[in-house]
């Protein structure tokens, strides 16, 4: 276990062990663990996505190029015109669903 200026490290995150104040360097240091954590589970986030997004979808052998089907852009064209309160109950569970892995980040 790694401690320094009233810091104690697990794993990847810093934790205060008493009351700081007026120490820039710890509030960089912990700025920057969260930092790097949210732009891990943002990226992924997006390559969860991706590969979802491509297995939706048919790759074409002969060009190299990729095709969506007409229900799957119908169905995301509208979630993405859709403001967060106008979604479904399934869509906004959804949401809180990757809402909380950004909030199992913060202690």
């Amino acid at each position: 276990m790694q401690i320094m200026n009233g810091l104690e490290k697990h794993g990847k995150r810093w934790v205060i062990l008493g009351v700081v104040t007026g120490h820039l360097r710890m509030d960089v240091i912990l700025k920057y663990d969260i930092k790097e954590e949210l732009a891990e589970l943002c990226h992924k986030q997006w390559s969860g996505w991706m590969e979802y997004l491509f297995s939706k979808g048919t790759f074409n052998v002969r060009d190299g190029t990729w095709t969506m089907d007409a229900w799957a852009i119908k169905r995301w064209m509208k979630q993405m015109e859709t403001p967060y309160a106008e979604l479904s109950k399934d869509e906004q569970d959804s949401d809180r669903k990757e809402a909380e892995k950004f909030l199992a980040l913060f202690p």
